[in-house]
């Protein structure tokens, strides 16, 4: 999308949102996506300025997802015009780190709720 931006009006800084898109993984129960979504956009994206509207989506069949867990996030440039803060490939992979470090923390963080339920 930055790319896109950027041919079409020659300035990198032109971007006024990004769309994020962020899959949950197996092991992350669904009362627990609620709050790794709220918690990871607070500390990496809102606390650097940024607006964003997200939403979850998934859709349970049978015997497996119809739609699988995920949560799209529409983050503003709005307080972080520099092109580098999401728009750079080295930014994004920061980000992706952040919320797979969240999504470890919360399995572990469930794994002991389990065990201390179990005693």
């Amino acid at each position: 999308m930055l790319l896109a931006i950027t041919v079409m009006t020659g300035d990198a800084t032109a971007v006024a949102a990004w769309h994020i898109m962020s899959k949950f993984p197996a092991s992350i129960r669904s009362d627990e996506w609620e709050p790794l979504v709220t918690g990871f956009v607070a500390q990496e994206l809102a606390d650097g300025g940024a607006a964003v509207a997200w939403a979850i989506h998934a859709l349970q069949g049978i015997d497996e997802w119809i739609v699988k867990p995920h949560a799209p996030l529409i983050v503003t440039a709005r307080g972080q015009r520099c092109p580098a803060w999401i728009g750079s490939r080295q930014a994004q992979r920061r980000l992706e780190l952040a919320l797979r470090r969240r999504c470890a923390a919360d399995r572990l963080m469930g794994a002991n709720q389990s065990n201390v339920a179990a005693a």
